[in-house]
């Protein structure tokens, strides 16, 4: 397993957040205090499965965000037209759900 992450700027470091995770993506929404201007890149393959994750993530004013994904190409057009960010959420759902449903614990 192994993250990589590259950021520049400047963030207080202190808040909460809420995080949704599939097989192929990882989605971060949250707030911080104080201002905060903050760009990270991600590499990383925290599922250890040799699919690499890329992503980005972003601290503006109280909002933070972060994003990965070991299908950049495929979610990019997704990601840059406002109403594929929604599909894509619902993928993730989705796959959660599949997910959920068939571990058989």
């Amino acid at each position: 397993m192994t993250n990589n992450q590259i950021q520049a700027g400047y963030g207080a470091g202190i808040g909460a957040a809420v995080a949704a995770q599939t097989r192929q993506r990882y989605l971060r929404l949250g707030l911080s205090a104080g201002p905060s201007a903050l760009i990270r890149l991600h590499n990383s393959d925290i599922d250890a499965d040799a699919d690499r994750e890329y992503g980005f993530g972003v601290d503006l004013g109280p909002i933070t965000l972060d994003y990965k994904t070991e299908t950049p190409v495929w979610d990019l057009p997704w990601i840059l037209s406002g109403f594929g960010a929604a599909l894509l959420v619902g993928e993730m759902l989705t796959d959660d759900l599949t997910d959920a449903l068939s571990d058989p614990r």
